[in-house]
């Protein structure tokens, strides 16, 4: 009696192993297909996360943290075809380098001079402008030339001294 109770601890033992070993093999290879599924889903979400980042550098690159209002790539079209590298800029100089649009002259000894300009799009930009005395903002319809030159016409303006 004594041996068949051994015989039977032995055999359920044996069995008992072998099932617990099925289970193992079952369980590693379930657990090497998942892996294989996390490298693969890996490999994608790098993937996206690139094209996604190119995505989002490509508008923060180009447009002026500064300025919401103009897009180079879109407001600059025309001035980049002309052979304009940075648009915004060129501008911005142009203006500043024609201090006779100012439509106020300076008081008290100051000359005036351009400070902030924002170009709004393609053919707008807003100017201030002072002298350490008076101050004013005017609005410029811009149009820029064939022969690299930059028009400027002012639409509307506000001061201090109104």
């Amino acid at each position: 009696m004594k041996h068949t109770f051994t015989l039977f601890l032995i055999v359920v033992l044996t069995l008992g192993c072998k099932q617990s070993n099925n289970q193992m093999e079952t369980l590693n290879a379930e657990n090497k297909n998942l892996e294989s599924t996390i490298d693969s889903l890996k490999a994608v979400t790098d993937s996206l996360t690139v094209t996604i980042d190119s995505l989002i550098v490509v508008p923060n690159t180009d447009n002026n943290e500064n300025n919401y209002w103009y897009i180079t790539n879109y407001d600059g079209e025309d001035a980049i075809k002309k052979g304009i590298e940075n648009p915004e800029e060129f501008i911005e100089t142009s203006l500043r380098n024609r201090p006779e649009l100012i439509p106020m002259d300076g008081v008290l000894g100051g000359t005036m001079r351009f400070g902030n300009i924002q170009l709004l799009s393609n053919q707008w930009l807003i100017a201030d402008f002072n002298d350490g005395h008076i101050e004013g903002k005017g609005l410029y319809k811009y149009t820029l030339k064939n022969n690299g030159t930059v028009h400027f016409k002012l639409m509307e303006m506000t001061s201090n001294s109104d």
